[in-house]
């Protein structure tokens, strides 16, 4: 039995050809101590997550990528202040001196903000830094940040796609 042409174009065009690829979804965890709440830390750690879904409540099932950095919270002033908590969209970035890393769509009055690598609070203009642990003598660094941003750049792995990013005080 010989298939019209409308009736093939049809099928063939309600069958995908590629699967549609899942969004990137980056769960960041802030974990806020008494001195963030009173605006004397010169930083905020927190927790970095790659995960399937956003957690609606407590913390995601995936174990964490990482332990997060970023500077206090300063009104949200460009290059001095952390981002405010909420969802994000981002894009993938490799140039410059910080090499791969992942930049958050401009909000809000703040535009070049990052996740990329970096220990230290100086190391961050109004970014998140990203480290495989924390330091146990300095309550304002975080460890491995090339390993840690290897790392997630193999969970994101090469196919370009869609970035989501959910950050949630304490």
């Amino acid at each position: 039995m010989k298939m019209k042409r409308r009736a093939f174009l049809t099928a063939a065009l309600a069958v995908p050809v590629f699967a549609q690829v899942k969004p990137f979804r980056v769960f960041i965890q802030r974990e806020e101590r008494w001195q963030d709440l009173m605006n004397i830390s010169n930083c905020i750690l927190g927790k970095l997550y790659v995960v399937q879904e956003f957690p609606t409540v407590g913390p995601p099932t995936e174990k964490a990528v990482g332990s997060t950095l970023e500077l206090p919270w300063r009104n949200n002033m460009n290059q001095i202040s952390r981002i405010p908590a909420g969802a994000y969209r981002a894009k993938t970035r490799s140039d410059g001196d910080l090499g791969w890393r992942i930049e958050l769509e401009p909000e809000g009055g703040r535009d070049l903000v990052e996740i990329h690598i970096g220990n230290f609070p100086k190391n961050s203009i109004g970014c998140i830094l990203l480290g495989s642990g924390r330091s146990a003598s300095d309550g304002c660094a975080v460890l491995g940040s090339g390993t840690a941003m290897k790392d997630f750049k193999s969970r994101y792995g090469s196919t370009e796609r869609a970035i989501e990013i959910l950050i949630k005080n304490a």
